[in-house]
């Protein structure tokens, strides 16, 4: 038997839909507020335990959203996992926030991710 440890890229909780709306808000306001003179739109949406962040550029031809990254969720709000999607390896790589912590809110996510925005 292998011993328990914790692994902040494995389960989580179903994110609950009432909380769909306030969470985009938290997201999207926080981008529009601290990344206004961005011209990126950002999109937001839900799957089980994942929020995923998809953005939108104005500048390329096919107006389609990409990945962007993706948050796990643990029953709190301010307790998130990040994986940031590679385009290299077209899949979400796992990720710590800027103070090397493995979990972080979704604000620090979006401003970890803010150099891939126009």
């Amino acid at each position: 038997m292998s011993p328990w440890y914790y692994n902040p890229h494995v389960g989580g909780k179903k994110i609950p839909p009432s909380l769909y709306d306030s969470i985009r808000s938290k997201i999207l306001g926080y981008y529009k507020k601290t990344f206004s003179k961005k011209t990126s739109t950002l999109h937001v949406r839900f799957k089980g335990q994942f929020c995923y962040v998809d953005v939108q550029e104005p500048s390329f031809s096919d107006q389609t959203p990409g990945p962007l990254l993706r948050l796990r969720y643990f029953g709190r709000l301010d307790d998130w996992s990040l994986a940031v999607y590679t385009y290299s390896q077209e899949r979400y790589e796992i990720c710590v926030f800027d103070d090397g912590k493995w979990t972080g809110t979704p604000e620090q996510a979006i401003a970890l991710c803010s150099n891939f925005f126009e």
